[in-house]
């Protein structure tokens, strides 16, 4: 569906689920089933998410899909992009069912960079100022607003996968190197493509690829604008998963956010904190900084659940994130 008509359905009923298992299994009587059916639907919050232009979202259960929706330009990023993503992230958020995001393009590609029109209004604000200065201070303002919508991805308390087809050009780069994992497809054509352009790389690609990939081979890439594949990204450690097609790629990331999506929430947002902490710290201050999150955050009800899943052999049922 649009998104404009998307409807998230949040069933509050984890307390029915060892029922619903244990007596569909033995034949439900009809009016047990009507008794639970009235319950469920009593306790559904309907909730429509906001009309975004450039982006979608759709929600799977724990696994929320934010995709990027200008397909017919190849879903380069326009100012309602830079809005509305770190929107979208914010209101996914508030979703409790919600444990992994999945980054995606709709139609062919990924992302294939920033719409020539942005570049080509700011050339024009630039020309037409009264006072260069306060031009140029507007522009660093508009840079670090297109900044923090890619830091928002790291700075989302969800784990974020970007499922890379087609075309990552550019700010697609800059996109996916904040997110926490990233896979593609054999095909899929990575450009850092800036210097192309005549402009040095300023939303996060420099700051983040060379952590990925190594110093040497970002500034290779960064001062060569030279075209990679999805199996060189594997090889160089950009991604760490890339399949044969598009379906296979779908298949695997959905794998991926499945897995994640059943651990412990309060884990796996520890998890995230602790390893962009560690990044910019010695190892010293990362562990007193996981020493301190742990003594916070360490008894938890899904320390709990764990243990009791493991005692008894099954898989555990964790509480929603809030």
């Amino acid at each position: 569906p649009d998104h404009s008509t998307l409807l998230t359905i949040n069933f509050r009923c984890s307390h029915y689920s060892d029922f619903l298992k244990s007596d569909l299994k033995g034949g439900l009587k009809w009016k047990e089933l009507v008794k639970v059916i009235s319950v469920l639907c009593c306790s559904v919050a309907v909730m429509a998410s906001p009309g975004w232009k450039s982006v979608k979202v759709q929600m799977d259960g724990a696994i929320a899909t934010l995709a990027l929706h200008r397909p017919e330009k190849s879903n380069a990023l326009n100012h309602d992009s830079f809005r509305e993503i770190p929107e979208a992230l914010a209101w996914i958020q508030t979703k409790p069912s919600v444990r992994v995001v999945l980054l995606t393009g709709s139609g062919r590609s990924f992302c294939a960079g920033i719409d020539l029109s942005i570049a080509a209004g700011i050339l024009a604000t630039i020309e037409k100022a009264q006072c260069p200065s306060r031009a140029r201070e507007q522009l660093r303002k508009n840079i670090l607003h297109m900044q923090d919508a890619f830091t928002a991805c790291e700075q989302c308390s969800l784990p974020v996968i970007a499922a890379v087809q087609g075309h990552c050009i550019g700010a697609g780069i800059d996109l996916a190197t904040a997110c926490d994992i990233r896979c593609c497809t054999d095909q899929t054509a990575f450009c850092v493509k800036e210097i192309d352009l005549g402009i040095t790389a300023d939303l996060g690609t420099l700051q983040r690829l060379f952590r990925l990939v190594g110093e040497g081979r970002s500034r290779e890439l960064a001062l060569t604008a030279e075209t990679f594949s999805g199996q060189q990204a594997l090889q160089w450690g950009l991604v760490t998963h890339s399949f044969p097609n598009p379906t296979a790629l779908t298949e695997g990331v959905g794998k991926m956010a499945a897995v994640i999506a059943a651990k412990s929430p309060v884990a796996t947002h520890g998890t995230k904190q602790a390893c962009l902490h560690s990044r910019e710290h010695t190892v010293a201050e990362g562990l007193h900084h996981v020493a301190v999150w742990n003594s916070a955050q360490l008894v938890s009800s899904d320390m709990h659940e764990a243990f009791a899943a493991m005692k008894a052999k099954r898989a555990p049922q964790y509480m929603s994130r809030m």
